[in-house]
C-alpha cells in the first residue's frame, strides 16, 4: 500500500502506477527464488481444472468477446479519423 501511494504521488497518474506495478511483477517473475514446496496431485488437478474452466469459458463466449473487441477498435478508428479530418 505504501509503494502504491509513493508511486502515485511521484508519477501523478493512475496509468503510470499501473506501469509501475507491471514492472514490479515482471521483475518478480524473472527473478524467482526457489520455493522448496511440494504440490500434491490434488493441487495439480485443481489447477488444471481451473485452467480448463477458463479455456471453456473463453471458447463459449468467443463470439461475444470478438464483437466487443471489434466495437472498441472501430470506435477508436472512427475517433482517430474524425480528429484527423478537423
Amino acid at each position: 500500500m505504501f509503494l502504491w501511494v509513493m508511486a502515485y504521488d511521484q508519477k501523478g497518474s493512475a496509468m503510470k502506477v499501473t506501469h509501475f506495478f507491471l514492472l514490479i511483477m515482471v521483475i518478480t517473475i524473472l527473478c524467482p527464488d526457489p520455493a522448496h514446496a511440494y504440490l500434491d496431485p490434488a493441487t495439480t488437478a485443481f489447477l488444471l481444472q481451473g485452467l480448463a474452466a477458463c479455456c471453456v469459458t473463453v471458447l463459449a463466449f468467443w463470439r461475444r468477446l470478438r464483437e466487443i473487441c471489434k466495437k472498441i477498435l472501430l470506435r477508436k478508428q472512427t475517433e482517430e479519423t474524425t480528429s484527423g479530418e478537423q
